[in-house]
């Protein structure tokens, strides 16, 4: 009868191999979220303070993906120890379910950042449209600050309503500038989740692999193959010493007789 065992230990080491990857996954994400929350501060927060349309990306992005890093980071660990040795069934079951979670909101972040992109935008231009216009001469404040933290000038082109700090080296315009920084950040944030769920679909086919064979494989040890080819050897011989005693005993019994005649 065909034996499981060689798929089990192909699953588990292939779990073994993927949940190692989710740990350098997970700090990668870490990484992403610290850099989405550290860089370009200043700009953030004015952009922030005079467009709160963008405040929840520019929260919401880092903070996401600092907690799929978490999650992504503990599955790794969870995972690799679940599938180290013996498999425990029970484990896996609880990480297959984790991972499911974990796996559909990824996805569904994603494929929703892409699908937020046109929204975003259509704010960001009704937002800074009007903290564009409401920067008239003879005060620019929010003009040249802007055009002071995105190496910018003018608002749609470079010779839109410019500030009057607008540099020559400065040749893209405001919106473009800030609409690259916003949607970037989204960008990325949506490629990150996709591709830590592309991966985390092989932790799925292993787990579920192993959760199947479990128990349907070889034994864990060689004791019960030994002792059931030595039963499948030493049955024929058992049955000859039996019929062999059984012979030797009619002998005797023959034997007795021929006794009996003297």
């Amino acid at each position: 009868m065909p034996r499981a065992g060689g798929g089990i230990v192909l699953a588990r080491n292939g779990l073994i191999a993927t949940t190692g990857l989710f740990t350098f996954v997970g700090m990668a994400l870490l990484a992403l979220s610290i850099y989405f929350g550290n860089a370009n501060q200043e700009s953030h927060h004015f952009l922030e303070k005079k467009a709160p349309e963008t405040r929840g990306v520019l929260i919401f992005a880092p903070v996401v993906t600092m907690v799929f890093g978490f999650a992504v980071l503990g599955l790794g660990i969870f995972g690799f120890f679940g599938a180290w040795g013996k498999p425990n069934k029970v484990l896996m079951i609880i990480f297959f379910g984790i991972l499911t979670i974990v796996f559909i909101t990824e996805l569904a972040l994603g494929f929703t950042a892409f699908g937020f992109r046109g929204t975003l935008k259509h704010e960001l231009d009704r937002e800074l449209g009007k903290v564009w216009n409401d920067s008239t001469p003879p005060i620019y404040n929010d003009r040249m600050q802007f055009q002071f933290l995105f190496g910018c000038c003018g608002f749609k082109n470079t010779s839109d309503r410019p500030g009057p700090d607008c540099r020559p080296e400065n040749n893209r315009p405001c919106f473009s500038a800030i609409e690259h920084r916003v949607l970037g950040l989204v960008e990325a944030s949506g490629i990150a989740m996709i591709v830590t769920a592309s991966l985390e679909l092989f932790g799925l086919v292993f787990a579920m692999a192993i959760i199947c064979l479990h128990g349907k494989g070889a034994p864990e040890d060689g004791n019960d193959i030994s002792h059931q080819e030595e039963h499948e050897y030493l049955a024929p011989n058992t049955s000859g010493m039996v019929g062999g005693g059984g012979g030797g005993g009619g002998g005797r019994r023959g034997g007795g007789g021929h006794h009996g005649g003297y």
